[in-house]
Formats: structure tokens, C-alpha cells, sequence
């Protein structure tokens, strides 16, 4: 389900499917009486073809970021990494790199980059979060991605010497793998109540508590070119992307995300 509650348009649900399934020139038809449906309307509760000139429609593998970490190393979804690139350590609970990302995005969004609240003293550092679009914790399956390599922020460059102390050799803490949002929108993201499209930059809501930002689209971090600190990596973002459909829309959440969605039963 879409988890909107009949409020989703039909055109961005078709959206959502054709990041699923292959080829993506189809339409929907109803099972029970066989009629296309209109674009311009709302989804239904119901039972739908796909319907369109391709002999056969096949369906993308989804997984949920947990999912895909649980997999044996060198399997199709993520590739092995034979080398050892800029593997090693990327922890949450590192104060100063976390501090220093926190910095980086602020200079970057101005704000929480899904409302109109920014940063304008000091004092409202408490007021936002660096976000990572990308978890920390599945930092084994950014290593078989080969995410590193991927990285273009060069504060986020891990340089070997005394001379600095760079315990994120990974380089998830860039701001290509981050978001400036405010403490609510925080946690929305993590527990994938709502994800931004890698392409289109428009915020799609999986949960009917971030209904009022679905349809928002996303500028800040686009909106002024700067190699200091550049925008979030479109192959990340489509990383969250795809894991939050698995999670709200093939019951995903029923399952093994059981326990990340009762942490997030009172976020208002």
C-alpha cells in the first residue's frame, strides 16, 4: 500500500511503480472491470493490472537497507570490494565528525531543507540535525558498494598522518551523503516516513505523519554550485529511496522493521 490513506494521486503511484518495475511504459487497469485508470485521479484501495505493449513486466528486487546488509558479501545486490579503497571507520558516536558534517550542511542548506526554519544564530544549532542519508550503521554495506569512491566532498577526504585525526575513512560524514534537517524531519527520514526523489528532488511521504511535505520540492542543497560543499549524491539518495518503498509499500514493516517503526509511534 501507499500508506496515504486514499489521498495519493494515481500519476505519482504510477511514479513510485516505475521505479519498481521494468519496462516502465504501462498503465493501470482494475482487476474487476478491466478499465484503465485516470491519471488525474486518486488510488483506491483495490486489485490493479499492469497493463502495456511489453510481452512481460518484471519487478525490480527491493530491499530495505537492513535487507540488503543482511546478505552474504558478493551477492547481485551489492558488489564485493576487492580493494581497499578508503574502508575503515565510520562511527556515530564520533562528536567532532559529526560536529564538522553538522557545519558543512548548515553552510550548505541554510536550514532544514523541508521547511521554511533556518539557521540564523548560533543558538538554533540544538534546532538541526546533520542527517545521513545513507545510515552510519550499514557502513559494511557501504564498503561493498564502493561508496567512497563516489565522494566528492573534500572535507571528507581521509588524509593518513598525524598531522589530522580523520576517523570517518570511509567518508560517510560528506555532505554528499547528507541533509541539514530539523529534529522531527530528522526522524521521519531515518525511520523512512518520507524519502526525496534522486532525480526530481520532490519529497514523497511513505506515512500519513509527513503527509504536509509530500509533493515538496527540495532546492536548497541544488540551488547554488559550491565544490566546498556539494549537494547529496543521487546514487544515495537513490539508495533511500528504493529502501523506503520496500519498507511501506511490499510490507516491509511488518516484518524485521517492526522495531525501528514503534521508536518512531510518537514523533508528532
Amino acid at each position: 500500500g501507499s500508506s496515504l490513506q486514499e489521498t495519493r494521486s494515481v500519476n505519482e503511484f504510477l511514479g513510485l511503480l516505475k521505479e519498481i518495475i521494468i519496462p516502465n511504459d504501462f498503465q493501470l487497469q482494475t482487476l474487476q472491470d478491466r478499465q484503465v485508470v485516470d491519471v488525474e485521479g486518486t488510488i483506491r484501495p483495490g486489485e490493479y493490472l499492469v497493463v502495456g505493449e511489453a510481452q512481460q513486466y518484471n519487478c525490480h528486487y527491493m530491499l530495505t537497507f537492513r535487507q540488503e546488509a543482511a546478505l552474504p558479501r558478493g551477492t547481485p545486490s551489492g558488489k564485493l570490494s576487492t580493494t581497499d579503497g578508503e574502508g575503515g571507520q565510520s562511527q556515530r558516536d564520533n562528536s567532532k565528525e559529526s560536529a564538522a558534517l553538522k557545519s558543512r550542511l548548515i553552510a550548505r542548506d541554510k536550514g532544514c531543507v523541508d521547511e521554511d526554519a533556518t539557521y540564523l544564530y548560533k543558538a538554533d544549532s540544538e534546532l538541526f540535525i546533520g542527517a545521513h542519508i545513507f545510515p552510519l550503521q550499514y557502513h559494511d554495506l557501504w564498503d561493498r558498494k564502493e561508496y567512497s569512491q563516489i565522494v566528492v566532498d573534500p572535507y571528507s577526504v581521509a588524509i593518513r598522518s598525524s598531522s589530522r585525526q580523520n576517523s570517518d575513512t570511509r567518508r560517510m560524514n560528506s555532505t554528499d551523503n547528507g541533509l541539514l534537517l530539523c529534529v522531527t524531519h530528522h526522524i521521519q527520514f531515518e525511520a523512512h516516513l518520507f524519502s526525496i526523489h534522486p532525480n526530481t528532488h520532490i519529497v514523497t511521504s511513505f506515512h500519513p505523519r509527513t503527509r504536509d511535505i509530500n509533493g515538496l520540492t527540495i532546492m536548497q542543497p541544488w540551488s547554488k554550485v559550491n565544490t566546498c560543499y556539494p549537494p547529496p549524491h543521487s546514487t544515495l539518495l537513490k539508495d533511500h529511496f528504493i529502501s523506503s518503498i520496500a519498507r511501506w509499500m511490499s510490507g516491509a514493516s511488518e516484518g524485521d522493521e517492526e522495531d525501528d517503526w514503534m521508536e518512531v509511534e510518537d514523533v508528532t
